[in-house]
């Protein structure tokens, strides 16, 4: 039986993975016992990334092969840059600083090497390791949602149809995509995969490297 490519990465990609889905931060969240410190160093971190994040994205919806793929990856530069800008101008009042630590750093470094590379493959690799990772932590908040208002706005963004059908479509598309694909590109696919995933390990521990 023919395994898919995303979910073939996804299992070579342990050590990574299970550091990043059982991150601390992402521990304390769900069991809602993070400092209010914490999570605001958290946002601003977080809020640093977005304008990276939609570059990234930018540069997919170039390097689409098609139309049908750049309906949905503008949709979700779309999400980006209102839902979640939105929610980082609510969650943070007037003071909108952002903060770029140097553990935080490989995660926007690896984003703009794929959105400069122009490996459609890679940039798909790139978001899929970042919105799987998502996905996954945000749904364990699902049945005990956190008692701060600004978490569980947060937390509820990552468990929305438009989220995790377009961490979905992320998957499917890498599958399709892969088909096509040499050896040596399919091992670069699940290197990025895997890079993503380290990165933000590290990007997390940024939040309790004060």
């Amino acid at each position: 039986m023919t395994v898919d490519l995303s979910w073939e990465i996804r299992e070579r990609a342990d050590p990574e993975w299970t550091a990043a889905t059982n991150h601390r931060l992402f521990r304390e969240i769900i069991s809602d016992t993070v400092t209010d410190s914490h999570f605001e160093r958290y946002l601003r971190i977080e809020f640093a990334f977005i304008d990276t994040a939609a570059v990234a994205l930018g540069a997919a919806v170039r390097a689409a092969p098609g139309m049908a793929d750049r309906v949905v990856l503008a949709a979700g530069l779309y999400d980006l840059l209102t839902s979640q800008v939105v929610f980082f101008e609510d969650a943070l009042g007037e003071d909108r600083s952002t903060i770029v630590p140097a553990s935080s750093q490989p995660l926007h470094d690896l984003f703009n090497e794929v959105a400069d590379g122009q490996s459609f493959a890679d940039m798909l690799a790139a978001m899929l390791g970042a919105e799987w990772l998502y996905k996954t932590w945000c749904a364990s908040t699902t049945e005990r949602p956190s008692t701060r208002s600004t978490i569980r706005a947060w937390t509820e963004l990552h468990t929305s149809p438009a989220f995790t059908s377009h961490a979905a479509w992320l998957r499917s598309r890498l599958d399709a995509v892969s088909a096509g694909l040499s050896s040596v590109k399919r091992e670069r696919v699940a290197d990025v995969f895997r890079r993503a995933l380290a990165a933000e390990v590290s990007f997390h521990d940024a939040v309790y490297e004060d």
